[in-house]
C-alpha cells in the first residue's frame, strides 16, 4: 500500500535533488466547485502567452465538430485489422475551453477515466487545469470540472495548466500534473488509492532549477520519469 512518501527529483547533468512531502487532500472531489463554461464572445487566454503580446484575445466562434479522423478510425475498425475491435464509447469531453491552447489530455484506469485541460473562465476569474472524472462503464460524469490546484497548497493552490494525467497500473494510482503560476514549479497529485473521487490525494511541489514548460510523466519500474521544454535538456526521475 503506498502511504504518504517524499519524492526525488533529479536534473540529470547538474546533480539536482529535491525531497519533498506532500501535502494531503482528504476529501471527496466532487464536492468541490464546479468550473463554469466558457461562452462565445468570453476572452481567450493563452496559455502560454505569447511572447509580446499582453491583451486577451477575442476568440473565433467555431462551431462543435466531429473529430475528421473519427471516419477513417472506424473503416479501419471494421476492415479486421484490430480483430474486430469496436468504439464502445464515444463522449464529448471538455469544450469550449477558453484557452488557447487547451492542451487536453486524458486517461482510462480501471473503472474511470479522466480528463484534464487548460480551462479559463471569466466569473470568478479562474484558469488552470480543469479535471473531469467518467465512469468507464457508461462514460457518465462522475465529477468535474473542478479546479486542480483547489487540491493543492502553496504555490500550487494557483496552477497555470500543461496538465497531464497518467494511471499507474502497478500501484493502482493515478497521477496528475501540472505548471503553477507563481514559480513555475512542478506541482504533481497522487491520489492514496485507485478511487480518485474520494479516496485522496497527496500533492508534491517541486522547484526545479530552470524554467520548465509542458511537462509530461510516464511509469517508470521503480519511479516516474518526467521530460520537460527548458533551455537544457532535462530528465527527472
Amino acid at each position: 500500500m503506498i502511504t504518504a512518501f517524499a519524492l526525488l527529483f533529479c536534473f540529470q547533468g547538474e546533480g539536482y535533488f529535491e525531497r519533498v512531502s506532500p501535502y494531503i487532500f482528504n476529501g471527496d472531489v466532487r464536492s468541490l466547485p464546479r468550473m463554469a463554461g466558457w461562452k462565445p464572445g468570453d476572452p481567450l487566454f493563452e496559455i502560454p502567452r505569447r511572447s509580446g503580446n499582453d491583451a486577451l484575445v477575442e476568440p473565433q466562434n467555431v462551431p462543435a465538430q466531429i473529430d475528421p479522423l473519427l471516419s477513417p478510425q472506424r473503416i479501419y475498425d471494421q476492415s479486421g485489422l484490430l480483430g474486430g475491435l469496436q468504439i464502445l464509447q464515444n463522449v464529448a469531453g471538455q469544450a469550449n475551453t477558453g484557452s488557447n491552447v487547451p492542451d487536453a489530455n486524458g486517461q482510462a484506469g480501471l473503472t474511470y477515466y479522466i480528463q484534464v485541460v487548460n480551462r479559463f473562465q471569466t466569473s470568478p476569474l479562474r484558469f488552470g487545469t480543469a479535471v473531469q472524472i467518467y465512469n468507464k462503464s457508461d462514460m457518465s460524469l462522475a465529477a468535474g470540472p473542478f479546479v486542480l490546484d483547489t487540491l493543492g497548497s502553496g504555490d500550487c493552490s494557483a496552477g497555470l495548466g500543461d496538465p497531464c494525467v497518467i494511471w499507474d497500473y502497478q500501484a493502482e494510482r493515478w497521477i496528475i500534473s501540472e505548471m503553477s503560476r507563481t514559480k513555475l514549479s512542478l506541482c504533481v497529485y497522487v491520489s492514496q488509492t485507485a478511487d480518485p473521487l474520494s479516496g485522496g490525494w497527496f500533492h508534491y511541489s517541486f522547484n526545479p532549477p530552470n524554467a520548465l514548460d509542458y511537462p509530461h510523466i510516464a511509469v517508470w519500474g521503480d519511479s516516474y520519469i518526467v521530460t520537460t521544454n527548458e533551455n537544457k535538456q532535462a530528465i527527472y526521475a
